[in-house]
C-alpha cells in the first residue's frame, strides 16, 4: 500500500507541474558466476546474485519524477520512486521532495567505481559498520532505516541559499515512515502510535575551500544518529571526506521501566570514516577507504529491567583501489578490501578477517553502454576456527545510460 500511495503522490507532484519534460533512462544487469569455492556451493552462473536496475526518470528545472526497478525473484518489482519540485523564494530556493529514493548528500568519493560495487569497490556505507541495524548504519542517508536495512518512504523540505553568500547553505528537514516511533494511550483509552521518524541536514560549500554536512535521524523515539562530513576542496586532484558518527539507542523491550530510560543505560556506538582519492595523471588515480566502528549489543535478563551488555565489537574496514586507463574505451581497475571484526566479552575475544581482491577491466564499448569483467578472490571467515573458505567469482556486468 505505502509503494502505491507514493508512487501516486510522485506522479500527482509531475502532473502539477505540466511541464515539457526530459527522459532518462538506465539499466544495468549484474551478473556472477562461481570457478570454485571451498564452502561446495553450486558451480556456474549463481542466480541468486544476480542485481539488475532498471530506472526511468522525466525532469526538467523545476520538478522531476523517478521511477526505479530491481529483479527480485524473477521478475522485476518497483524499488524507488519519488519525486521533487523546486520553488523560488525571495530569499533562497525550496525544493520538496517525497517518495522511496536514497537520501545521500555527502561525498562517499566513488568515482573510480564505475559499476563496481559490494565486495568489489568499497563495499560497506558510512557510519556504523552495521552488525545488527544500528541506527548509526549509512548514517549519511537520511532516508535509510537500519532497522529495515532499506530507504523509506519519505517527504523532505530543502531551502538552498548561494546568492547571498560566497558559497551554498543547505537546510533540510523531513519526516520518515515507520513502523513505530513511539506508542500511547488515545483518548479512549485504545493502544495507538506515532508512525513517522523525524530527519534533518545542515550543509555549506564553497568550492575551492570546504563541503561541509551534518545529518540527524531519528526513526523512533528511543534511537537518534548524529553525523558530520566534512571534505576539503582546496586541494586539487584529491577528493577526500572525513566522517563522524555517533549513534545512541536505548534497549527496546519493554522489561526496562522509565527509571532505565536514564542516559547512563544507553547504548552508544562510535564511527569514523575516511575516504580519498588522488588523480596522479589523467591515465592514473589512487582510492583509499577506511572505516572504524565501536558497536555495543545489549540483552535483558527475562526476570529483571537489567540491561546486560553481552558484547563491544570492534570492526575495521579498509579499501585500496587503483585505475588505470589504458585507452580512451578501456581501464584496468585494481581493487582490496579487508574487513576485520572484533568481538569481546561473550564471544571471548574472538576475531575473523574477510579479503576481496579484484583485478577488473571497464570497457567502454559505446558512449553510452558499458561492460565490466572481473575476477574476485574472496577469503572469509579468516581465523574463525577452522570456518575458512575461499571463493573465486567472475562478476559481469553490463549498463546502459540514456
Amino acid at each position: 500500500m505505502k509503494k502505491i500511495i507514493g508512487a501516486a503522490l510522485a506522479t500527482s507532484m509531475l502532473a502539477g507541474s505540466a511541464f515539457a519534460a526530459d527522459l532518462s533512462f538506465s539499466y544495468s544487469g549484474n551478473n556472477y558466476f562461481n570457478v570454485s569455492n571451498t564452502a561446495k556451493q553450486t558451480y556456474g552462473y549463481d542466480a541468486a546474485a544476480r542485481a539488475d536496475c532498471l530506472s526511468v526518470g522525466l525532469s526538467n528545472e523545476s520538478a522531476g519524477v523517478v521511477l526505479d526497478f530491481d529483479y527480485d525473484g524473477g521478475s522485476f518489482v518497483q524499488d524507488q520512486y519519488y519525486a521533487w519540485m523546486t520553488f523560488s523564494l525571495p530569499v533562497g530556493n525550496l525544493q520538496i521532495t517525497a517518495g522511496n529514493w536514497n537520501g545521500i548528500y555527502s561525498d562517499d568519493v566513488t568515482t573510480d567505481a564505475g559499476d563496481l560495487d559490494s565486495e568489489d569497490f568499497i563495499g560497506w556505507d558510512m557510519g556504523i559498520l552495521n552488525p545488527n541495524g544500528s541506527v548509526g548504519a549509512n548514517s549519511d542517508d537520511l532516508t535509510y532505516d537500519a532497522a529495515k536495512d532499506e530507504n523509506v518512504l519519505s517527504t523532505v523540505f530543502a531551502w538552498t541559499l548561494s546568492d547571498s553568500l560566497p558559497g551554498s547553505l543547505l537546510l533540510k528537514g523531513g519526516i520518515v515512515s515507520v513502523d513505530e516511533y513511539d506508542s500511547f494511550k488515545a483518548q479512549n483509552g485504545n493502544d495507538a502510535s506515532w508512525k513517522s521518524g523525524f530527519v534533518g541536514e545542515v550543509a555549506y560549500r564553497q568550492d575551492g575551500l570546504v563541503n561541509i554536512d551534518f545529518a540527524f535521524k531519528n526513526f523512533r523515539k528511543s534511537d537518534a544518529s548524529f553525523a558530520l562530513f566534512v571534505s576539503p576542496l582546496m586541494v586539487e586532484n584529491l577528493e577526500t571526506t572525513l566522517g563522524l558518527t555517533l549513534a545512541t539507542e536505548l534497549p527496546s523491550v519493554s522489561k526496562i521501566t522509565a527509571k532505565k530510560s536514564d542516559l547512563y543505560d544507553r547504548v552508544f556506538d562510535f564511527a569514523i570514516d575516511l575516504r580519498a582519492r588522488y588523480q596522479f595523471s589523467d591515465a592514473l588515480s589512487l582510492t583509499t577507504a577506511h572505516n572504524f566502528t565501536i558497536y555495543n549489543s545489549y540483552d535483558v535478563a527475562a526476570t529483571s529491567d537489567e540491561t546486560t551488555y553481552d558484547d563491544t565489537f570492534v570492526g575495521m574496514a579498509n579499501q585500496i583501489a587503483i585505475a588505470y586507463k589504458i585507452a580512451e574505451n578501456l581501464t584496468a581497475k585494481l581493487n582490496y578490501q579487508q574487513y576485520t571484526t572484533q568481538a569481546f566479552e561473550y564471544h571471548d575475544n574472538c576475531f575473523f578477517d574477510n579479503v576481496y581482491f579484484t583485478p577488473s577491466v571497464e570497457i567502454a564499448a559505446t558512449e553510452k553502454a558499458t561492460v565490466t569483467v572481473g575476477s574476485r578472490f574472496a577469503w572469509e571467515n579468516v581465523g574463525h576456527e577452522g570456518n575458512e573458505s575461499l571463493f573465486v567469482t567472475i562478476p559481469v556486468i553490463f549498463s546502459f545510460n540514456y
